[in-house]
């Protein structure tokens, strides 16, 4: 059975749903425009301000405390830690990924 031709009252219809809908679909964000360069200079920068500063902060503790390299070594792997979960967090945001429970939202 043939379908029937759609009458203009429902094309006219059809546009107005279809311009609410792009009006209502919210902007796609937008990357960032990085270089190469920028993006090795801000993962450096992330990772050794993040390891340094624990180390810094360990060595500076363990000082005042007496305890030995133990703080030291414990705020650098803290540090080293943190410097990973920033780059994650850089790179995620760069690329527009979203975190693993934001895809099983519908």
């Amino acid at each position: 059975m043939p379908e029937p031709d759609k009458s203009p009252d429902l094309e006219a219809l059809d546009a107005k749903l279809k311009a609410a809908e792009e009006r209502l679909r919210p902007p796609a964000p937008e990357r960032p425009e990085i270089s190469g360069w920028g993006l090795a200079g801000r993962i450096g920068v992330e990772l050794t301000a993040a390891v340094g500063g624990g180390a810094f902060f360990g060595w500076l503790l363990d000082r005042w405390l007496g305890t030995g390299p133990v703080l030291m070594i414990v705020l650098f792997l803290l540090g080293g830690a943190a410097g990973v979960v920033n780059v994650n967090r850089a790179m995620t945001r760069l690329l527009n990924i979203r975190p693993p429970d934001d895809r099983t939202k519908t």
